[in-house]
């Protein structure tokens, strides 16, 4: 990948690709599930939707990694600095743009520039960034 060029395609010409994984560990799934629940209010998809993209994935057990990554920066963002429901949408959006390699707009949508910078050092780092001067945190 490190080599690979960028190219833009048409997303109507995507398609799904074959199932891989005819069945995922227990293990796999729970954390399918967890990774369900953090996102549910920004990204609401049946857990079928999520199991199906995970069989279908070449290693899912790294895919499931980047995901609960990408969750993980989401709650962070959400309960530090506590958006209405569009401004995490756009925090799940954001955070999508930034593990897929895109370019990310200095400012993003209705986001402060302030909570950008809070998903961009979340997304960079496996440590939080800092949140706040509140103990209880």
């Amino acid at each position: 990948m490190a080599k690979g060029k960028v190219k833009k395609i048409d997303l109507t010409g995507i398609r799904k690709g074959p199932v891989r994984h005819e069945k995922l560990s227990d293990a796999l799934i729970s954390r399918v599930r967890a990774i369900r629940a953090a996102l549910l209010s920004a990204y609401p998809h049946t857990m079928e939707f999520w199991l199906d993209g995970f069989k279908r994935d070449m290693e899912p057990e790294k895919e499931i990694l980047w995901w609960e990554h990408l969750s993980v920066c989401f709650l962070e963002h959400y309960w530090t600095k506590r958006p209405d429901e569009e401004q995490a949408k756009s925090a799940f959006r954001l955070l999508l743009q930034i593990g897929l390699g895109g370019e990310t707009p200095s400012e993003f949508e209705n986001l402060p520039e302030d909570d950008v910078d809070f998903l961009k050092r979340a997304a960079a780092f496996v440590y939080p960034p800092p949140d706040s001067d509140d103990e209880r945190l």
